[in-house]
């Protein structure tokens, strides 16, 4: 019936393809297979779950960084001590990136904007560039070009006052951070649960000196950074498994610049005021320490499917290493009799005998029919 219908033998039509299974008794072929297939198991179990633990679903995220430093230093100029706090030395009292302290002063004090640039002896050396240089030489012997006098480029480093900034390394700085993982539609984790400030080494701390953070950076003392400066990057780093309600941050520090003289960090403060009725300047530039803050986490959460992807992928693997094998056996194996032996019980396609063994049994129904019919003599 179903034959009529499908207009051929239903064993063709829902026919399906097959392997022979071969097993080779070798040493080396079971080594190799087995280092392959216990490989991918240690890879998958150790590295996969363990170690990356890709059982996880994952976001990352930059959080928010809230800072306020306060302190007091000072620097002694012939035996008279001077003041410096966190107003002349911070720079800029806050930002989101992060900010500067100086550490060591360079001065110029009561400039006063007049010609003191370019010097020359007629008005042809001189350029025409208004409105910042005129095409004139003036009677002082400079072009007229107004600029902040004494020109900071023409006066030597003795020239300059110096003031050596000592007690910065008690500063302290207090570090609130937070963050959350809108791809887990979370809470907000903040370091600063607790009422009062928890300093450090205690977790999770938001309270630190700044010899505390130069120490974890590896500087052990301000005078290393006195002449250089230094840029410093502060990471508040979270790994939070998304499903609890509370997660605390690591601080990781680390120094970034080179410890150049010729190239120190520093950065640059001015004050305006006016002297007998003259517009005046005292200028400062620092050598300091930049620090660069950041807040920024990783999210988590058990997930079934990363589970089931990571399973099946393993699963993938050892067949595909079973593969590997095969080919190592048919075309690397180093004994060459072995190998032409071996390529000859290779899987090959084989002729489908279903129907032979319908025919067989009908035979064998003849043969019996016959033997069993009494002889016609």
């Amino acid at each position: 019936m179903l034959e009529k219908i499908l207009g051929k033998d239903p064993d063709e039509v829902f026919a399906y393809m097959t392997a022979r299974m071969l097993i080779i008794r070798d040493l080396l072929m079971s080594l190799i297979d087995w280092s392959l297939q216990t490989l991918i198991v240690v890879y998958v179990i150790f590295y996969c779950f363990l170690i990356l633990q890709r059982y996880n679903i994952k976001a990352t995220w930059d959080g928010y960084i809230y800072y306020r430093i306060t302190g007091k230093g000072y620097s002694e100029t012939d035996g008279i001590y001077y003041p410096w706090d966190h107003g002349d030395l911070v720079y800029p009292e806050q930002d989101g990136n992060g900010f500067n302290l100086g550490v060591h002063c360079y001065r110029v004090d009561g400039q006063q904007m007049g010609y003191c640039t370019n010097a020359c002896e007629s008005d042809d050396d001189c350029s025409d560039k208004e409105p910042y240089e005129y095409k004139v030489c003036t009677d002082n012997g400079y072009c007229k070009s107004l600029t902040w006098c004494p020109d900071l480029a023409s006066i030597s480093s003795s020239e300059l006052d110096e003031s050596k900034i000592y007690g910065v390394g008690n500063f302290v700085i207090n570090l609130w951070a937070g963050i959350d993982f809108p791809q887990f539609d979370t809470d907000e984790y903040v370091n600063y649960e607790s009422k009062k400030p928890v300093s450090y080494p205690e977790e999770p701390a938001t309270k630190y000196t700044i010899n505390d953070i130069l120490s974890e950076a590896g500087i052990e003392s301000m005078d290393e950074v006195r002449k250089t400066g230094a840029i410093i990057e502060i990471i508040i780093d979270w790994k939070c498994k998304t499903k609890e309600t509370t997660c605390d941050p690591t601080l990781s520090v680390a120094r970034l610049d080179g410890a150049s003289e010729d190239h120190p960090v520093s950065f640059t403060r001015s004050n305006h005021y006016y002297k007998d009725g003259v517009l005046t300047r005292d200028f400062k530039k620092f050598i300091g320490l930049k620090f660069m803050i950041r807040s920024e986490g990783l999210g988590y959460e058990f997930s079934l499917l990363q589970t089931v992807l990571q399973i099946s992928s393993g699963l993938a693997l050892l067949k595909l290493m079973t593969t590997i094998t095969d080919f190592i056996m048919l075309n690397l194996y180093p004994n060459k009799k072995k190998r032409a032996a071996f390529k000859k019980f290779k899987v090959e396609e084989s002729v489908d005998f279903t129907d032979k063994g319908n025919r067989i049994d009908y035979i064998r129904f003849l043969r019996e029919r016959r033997e069993n019919q009494p002889n016609e003599e």
